[in-house]
């Protein structure tokens, strides 16, 4: 075997532990550092998220709740004097919705005069300066005074400023 061939074999030798090489502990480094700044990111993004939907669902039960109110009224001609009447009330109703995360009834309180009116509340997790109390009544949208002091549910007022959403009809 002559030199050339030797320095042949040597180079193709040497081509082909280059190629078997692999990545080197920096190059990994740098891809783990990216993978976990990517991942911190989309954890903050969806930090608000499970708290806003347990709020979606508490407004949804609102809702559902006066459906029942507005049933009740046309058969007695008159709201309950409390939510539980739903259920005895003959109109259907067999479970009425509580706070997901409490598991207590929801605020309601019938207007005391003649029971023609009702103001139906829940307390929210999200800020109030958040969207979703859009469609909730301030405290100076309605005369508290003129409505029970009922002794269902955990919120017993309209304020935004302590995170409680209310509708009224």
């Amino acid at each position: 075997m002559n030199l050339k061939t030797k320095n042949s074999n040597l180079k193709a030798k040497s081509s082909q532990l280059k190629a078997v090489r692999g990545f080197t502990l920096i190059e990994i480094l740098i891809v783990v550092a990216i993978i976990g700044l990517l991942a911190s990111t989309i954890f903050i993004g969806l930090r608000g998220t499970p708290g806003r939907g347990r709020d979606a669902r508490r407004i949804s039960d609102l809702r559902s709740i006066q459906t029942g109110l507005g049933v009740f009224a046309l058969k007695t001609g008159a709201y309950p004097a409390k939510l539980s009447d739903l259920k005895t009330g003959g109109i259907g109703v067999a479970v009425i919705p509580k706070d997901p995360v409490t598991k207590i009834d929801y605020f309601y309180s019938y207007r005391t005069a003649n029971k023609d009116g009702y103001v139906l509340g829940a307390k929210l997790e999200s800020a109030s300066d958040d969207v979703i109390y859009n469609n909730s009544l301030a405290p100076s949208d309605i005369n508290l005074g003129e409505y029970t002091a009922s002794a269902e549910g955990g919120v017993q007022g309209c304020d935004r400023a302590a995170n409680q959403f209310c509708s009224a009809f």
